[in-house]
């Protein structure tokens, strides 16, 4: 009797101590979308469409959101926009191009949206960061 009890417990923790081949699986799955979500971003970021990358990855566009939220902490709409304030800060850097132009190729037409955005993002306005020293 006891040594039947030993050899249940033993067994039992030999078993939840195995890996799980199905949740390793699922983990990889998840990993490799988020890459492919991150990838799809940054090379659309200036139309940034949450439908069309529902539809490129085969995914209901509902369940992409949530995914999106779920995994990453943000919306889709925050990660294009990150997206666009990081392109945004390295023309702002390498450039004299007119600020105008660069919410422009970041994909935003309308420039009180973009200093808005911006200013959210870097602290400071387009034209406070592209002086700035510490940048």
């Amino acid at each position: 009797m006891l040594a039947d009890l030993c050899a249940a417990l033993i067994t039992h923790l030999i078993r939840s101590n195995e890996p799980d081949i199905a949740s390793q699986e699922s983990i990889k799955k998840d990993s490799e979308l988020v890459g492919r979500i991150h990838e799809y971003v940054a090379q659309h970021y200036r139309e940034g469409r949450l439908s069309a990358l529902a539809d490129e990855l085969g995914y209901d566009t509902s369940y992409l959101s949530a995914y999106i939220k779920r995994e990453t902490a943000r919306t889709f709409k925050q990660l294009v926009n990150e997206e666009r304030m990081r392109h945004a800060i390295r023309m702002l850097r390498n450039s004299q191009e007119p600020i105008y132009k660069i919410a422009q190729n970041v994909g935003i037409s309308n420039l009180t949206q973009f200093y808005r955005r911006f200013h959210e993002y870097a602290g400071m306005t387009p034209q406070e960061y592209r002086t700035s020293p510490l940048r």
